[in-house]
This record gives C-alpha cells, structure tokens and sequence, in this order.
C-alpha cells in the first residue's frame, strides 16, 4: 500500500494535480500512511487535502480530509481545546455546504472531546453541544447507518472506559467490533483492539476470569500484527495492555518493567493520552499492591498527562476519586 502511495504522491506532484489533492490526500492519510508511518505524520498531510478541497471546490473530499483529521489528531494527543475549536468549525462548515453524512461520521468525535474537556452533564453519554445521542440513533440506526452508529458506539465505548463505567464499556465494545469490517484501512482498528484488550483485563478482576483474560489476549494479538509495522502507534499500547495481564496474574515485575516501558515509550512517540493512561493505570497498580511511593507518583503524572492533554473532565474525576478514597493530590505538582 505504501508504495502505491508514494507513486501517487510523486505523479501529483509531477503533474500539479492541484484537484486531485484533497481526494490523494483522503486515501493515503487516512488509510495507508498510519500502518507504517506515526498517526502523527499524517495531520498536516490531510489539512492540505482540507484547505485545498475548500479552495477548488471539492467539498466533499476537503471536508472528508477535516473529519479524518480530527480522528487522528485526537488518536495523536493534540491539545482537546484548540482542537475542539477547530472541529466544531468543521461541522458549521458540513452543515453549510450539505455534506450531512460527513458531519454525522464526526459528531461523536466531536462531542467525545467536548465530553473529556468536562463539558457535558453526563460523561459516559455523548449529549452535549455537538449533539444529542438518543436522537443521533433515531437517525443514524445500526441497520441504515453501521458506519456511522459503530463510530458513536466507538467514541462511548472509550468515554466509558475513561470514567469508569466497565459494563457500559464492554457493551460498547461489543457492539462496536464490526469497526474492522465497515473501516478497514482506519487507525481506529486497531485503537478499538487496544481498548477492547484493556476492558477486558477489567472484566477480568469480576468473574469469568479465564474468558476475559483469553478475550484481552485474542485481541492484545490483534493489536501486536498491526504493531509489527505501525510500530509508534501501537507499541506503548501493547505494552500496557502486557502490564495489565501482568497485574491480573499478581506478577509484579514484569507489570511493572510493561508499566514502567509504556509510559516511556508514549512520551517519546509523543502520544500524551496513552501516557496519561498507562501512568493512571500503574498508579492503580502500585495502590492495590501497597506501595504507596510508587502509587502516588504515577496518581499525580496521570493528573498532570491528562491536563497537559486538555481532558479536564478526566482529570476532575481522577481528583474526585482520590478524595472519595480518602488521598490526597497536590494539583499542578508537574515536578513529580
């Protein structure tokens, strides 16, 4: 795939193929760069295709990249309030040159950032300023749209692990694993495959220990075939989810060296929601086994990733937690 690509790159480029941007851009970008090259690579790439689109009159395919865009930028860490601005833009300017499909696709994108920013009554239900998830299904059904209700499936499935609610997570992740099927070429395969193997390590401390455990294991296997190329996207999150098998079966070495290995990865690949992640997860760790040192160093990087990130509303409920649960966090402790 990647030396087609760089075959259309270059007769683009040989030709001033100035209209066939937005829609190079949308296929390359989107689908092919990422699974050898960092998510991150492929942001400026696919605002070209955007700006371009919007200039010659390829609505269609500009505002396609936009919404590519915008799922990448949040898979890559960029900061969630510029990056809110810049996608509810996106969506005034769907919804004012009538590309309803498009803008629905990037709904539940946007309203998954307007969700971690803390703006919204309910964090685990994408209900809020971009829009409204019981009549978002009325509209976008499983049957007539599968496309578009896997992607609202996808963004829950995430807000649900994110603040807490396992089941709900699950349920979500359940219903959203035909992503494979109707997105291929998408980086959010194999981040669904990352969450699917997280949510299960979770399951897995209920009952059914053996089958969530051997779920989380088909799927961290899933993860690690498109790591053997997408190496920066995917290998911090293989090591967490290695961590958190780890963990499950009490082997407090290897989960802490997997622990330890995946935050450190994450900030190199520059992934700060990963790093906030696998910080909050080790603090979790360490606070179960007794080791308070290590719990609360990671309790206050996990804070501090997560503002860093602009996820305020996750940061929040880290804080509310810890107090509930009798902790004591120095906001702002950035030096830790």
């Amino acid at each position: 795939g990647n030396d087609f690509a760089r075959l259309a790159l270059s007769l683009g480029d040989r030709f001033k193929a100035t209209e066939a941007v937005p829609q190079v851009s949308l296929v390359i970008y989107a689908c092919v760069k990422h699974w050898q090259h960092s998510v991150q690579e492929s942001l400026e790439p696919l605002l070209i295709g955007y700006r371009t689109g919007m200039q010659v009159g390829e609505m269609e395919y500009g505002l396609a990249c936009a919404f590519r865009y915008a799922m990448a930028a949040i898979q890559s860490g960029k900061p969630l309030a510029a990056l809110e601005a810049e996608v509810t833009v996106y969506a005034q300017q769907m919804k004012s040159h009538k590309q309803e499909f498009v803008r629905y696709n990037m709904l539940p994108f946007l309203q998954f950032v307007q969700n971690m920013l803390g703006r919204s009554e309910c964090p685990t239900q994408l209900t809020g300023a971009a829009m409204d998830e019981a009549a978002f299904l009325e509209r976008c059904s499983e049957q007539d749209s599968p496309t578009i209700a896997c992607y609202m499936y996808v963004n829950k499935m995430k807000l649900a692990y994110f603040y807490g609610d396992i089941q709900l997570a699950a349920e979500m992740a359940r219903k959203s694993r035909i992503i494979s099927a109707t997105a291929p070429g998408e980086f959010e395969v194999y981040n669904h495959a990352f969450f699917d193997a997280l949510i299960a390590c979770e399951m897995a401390q209920g009952t059914k220990k053996r089958k969530w455990q051997t779920f989380a294991k088909r799927r961290l296997k899933s993860l690690k075939k498109a790591g053997r190329f997408a190496v920066e996207n995917c290998e911090q999150k293989i090591l967490l989810v290695e961590a958190e098998l780890y963990a499950l079966n009490k082997q407090k070495e290897k989960a802490t060296k997997a622990f330890d290995n995946s935050i450190s990865l994450a900030a190199k690949n520059g992934f700060i929601s990963d790093e906030a992640m696998a910080h909050e997860r080790a603090w979790l760790f360490f606070d179960r086994i007794g080791d308070q040192f290590k719990s609360s160093h990671h309790y206050l990087r996990a804070y501090n990733c997560y503002l860093e990130w602009g996820a305020e509303g996750k940061a929040e409920q880290l804080y509310q937690d810890q107090t509930k649960s009798g902790g004591r966090l120095v906001r702002n402790a950035s030096a830790l």
